[in-house]
């Protein structure tokens, strides 16, 4: 019997704990059809390092039916393979391969969203330096222009020549008419 999962059913299956995908001993039981208490007893009876099991298995807890606090793991996408290696049977092969298809799937979600929140990130950012140099030129526009102006204004004044000619020429226009 092949138990075929739709990738609809990945985000219930995986999902995101600070940033990477897990799962949980909790929905590994429902999905595999074994006991919860099973479950947590072959996570804890796992034969690895204790680095190995710190980085891939999180203990955790949830609420049972009752309202009261009971024991569960996290789990990575390598503490997952770890512990259902030693699952076997078709139907656990099938399921085997959905959970990698589900681990997969929601690890290209979180490099696309990654990828596009760094991108609007530094948009964002340089536009922000940008508006920031832009704010410090005009308000050092207001300063300056007003020197500026008065400066060009004298250099006008400066650059008009007086033509002492001219000054001339009147002067003899007048004494020729009277």
């Amino acid at each position: 019997m092949q138990h075929i999962i739709s990738e609809s059913e990945y985000a219930y299956m995986v999902a995101v704990d600070n940033g990477r995908p897990v799962t949980t001993s909790m929905k590994v039981a429902e999905y595999f059809g074994k006991r919860h208490g099973d479950v947590l007893r072959a996570v804890q009876s796992i034969e690895c390092s204790r680095e190995f099991s710190q980085r891939n298995f999180a203990l955790a807890e949830y609420l049972d039916r009752q309202g009261k606090p009971r024991p569960m793991y996290n789990m990575t996408k390598d503490g997952f393979m770890f512990l259902v290696m030693g699952f076997t049977g078709r139907k656990a092969s099938a399921i085997k391969e959905a959970y990698i298809n589900a681990f997969n799937w929601m690890a290209d979600r979180l490099r696309s969203y990654d990828f596009r929140r760094n991108e609007v990130v530094a948009q964002y950012k340089a536009e922000q330096h940008t508006a920031s140099i832009c704010g410090r030129g005009l308000n050092r526009w207001k300063y300056v222009s007003r020197d500026l102006e008065e400066t060009m204004d004298q250099l006008e004044i400066e650059g008009q020549l007086t033509m002492p000619f001219l000054e001339f020429d009147r002067e003899a226009s007048h004494e020729v008419a009277a």
